[in-house]
């Protein structure tokens, strides 16, 4: 790692991903991070302590590149979290996704997923009760909660759509009626106001 070529947050993570699966100790962490960064950098960590741990040597590198207001700013970010308007359901968990990525680097996979389980249900617009339908259903993952999410999304959209029509059909049907009512001819009715 470089900083130039990569961004640090995205190395972070890959690098965490890959020694969580490995079930690295902190110290083979240290080892690995320090033999995968350049030299420039690996300049700038002589003001660590003695035994420095793991968890010393990343708040460096975050220091460093400059990463740690980068990561304040995606917990930032993730607390105003919000569904944006046409946004479908798996873009709005894939940003709340990449959100958590950059805000906790170094959590392990699991506590990324819960982190970003909560702020896709805190982001819900709650229109027909749609928040409280996801978060009643008290899923363990966020892929659990976007199936449901998607699922459910699909059903109201069905729904609005048919009654819709539904509310088209009635008004088409009025308008014929009173213009039976009114003994007109099928050429005399207005194709505008049957329209309407």
């Amino acid at each position: 790692f470089n900083s130039k070529d990569m961004d640090w947050i995205d190395y972070k993570t890959y690098f965490n991903k890959i020694a969580e699966k490995s079930r690295w100790s902190d110290n083979t962490k240290c080892v690995k991070m320090l033999g995968a960064i350049d030299n420039s950098l690996i300049g700038s960590t002589n003001e660590l302590p003695q035994n420095f741990t793991f968890h010393d040597l990343i708040l460096k590198l975050d220091h460093i590149t400059g990463s740690e207001f980068a990561r304040q700013e995606s917990q930032h970010q993730l607390n105003l979290m919000k569904r944006h308007s046409g946004e479908s359901i798996v873009q709005y968990a894939e940003r709340c996704r990449k959100t958590v990525n950059r805000a906790f680097p170094y959590y392990i996979d699991r506590a990324r997923d819960e982190q970003a389980l909560w702020a896709f249900v805190q982001g819900l617009n709650n229109d027909n009760n749609f928040k409280v339908s996801v978060r009643a259903m008290q899923f363990r993952t966020l892929n659990e909660a976007v199936s449901y999410a998607s699922n459910l999304d699909h059903v109201l959209k069905e729904e609005k759509s048919q009654l819709g029509r539904n509310y088209q059909g009635k008004h088409m049907a009025r308008v014929v009626v009173e213009c039976s009512d009114d003994e007109c001819d099928e050429e005399d009715l207005d194709l505008e106001m049957i329209r309407k």
